[in-house]
């Protein structure tokens, strides 16, 4: 598909042809949601990492727990 015959990022946003400030705002609104998921995404990712880090000490210390009663 050429470039030419790429549909714009507006038409799925039932704005007219050729309104630009609609477009502009549509764009806008679209550009602040994605700002908003990404900041939802990092902070997401962020408990993730977390969890695993508390996780990765809990296991740490059950092993160490495991290996003194083995002795």
């Amino acid at each position: 598909m050429s470039l030419s015959k790429r549909p714009s990022i507006t038409s799925d946003l039932n704005v007219p042809p050729g309104d630009s400030k609609k477009e502009k705002d549509s764009l806008d609104d679209f550009s602040n949601l994605c700002g908003k998921l990404t900041s939802t995404l990092k902070r997401a990712l962020t408990e993730i990492d977390n969890s695993h880090a508390e996780f990765d000490r809990v296991a740490s210390s059950l092993e160490k727990k495991v290996d003194s009663l083995k002795n």
